[in-house]
């Protein structure tokens, strides 16, 4: 049975784990996992990471990365969420 793997990483040090329903959309767990990066956030980087692309202000904090098979995002604590068939 599919299901999400979600973990939450300090450093290079694997700090917390969680299994998601597999029946979640990736847009849905991408939010859950933005969400967590951001209770580390102050209130400067969460505006400044929703800047609109292009503006010299903006921060990626909250951008998931390149990889389509990986939603990872965060710097330190970063999180890192897979689908596990």
């Amino acid at each position: 049975m599919a299901k999400w793997v979600l973990v939450k990483y300090e450093g290079t040090l694997e700090a917390d784990r969680w299994e998601l329903p597999g029946h979640l959309e990736e847009r849905q767990v991408e939010e859950i996992v933005r969400r967590l990066v951001c209770r580390n956030l102050s209130e400067d980087d969460i505006i400044n990471s929703s800047l609109p692309e292009g503006d010299i202000r903006r921060y990626i904090l909250l951008d998931r990365n390149d990889d389509p098979t990986v939603i990872h995002m965060g710097e330190n604590p970063f999180f890192v969420a897979t689908l596990q068939e």
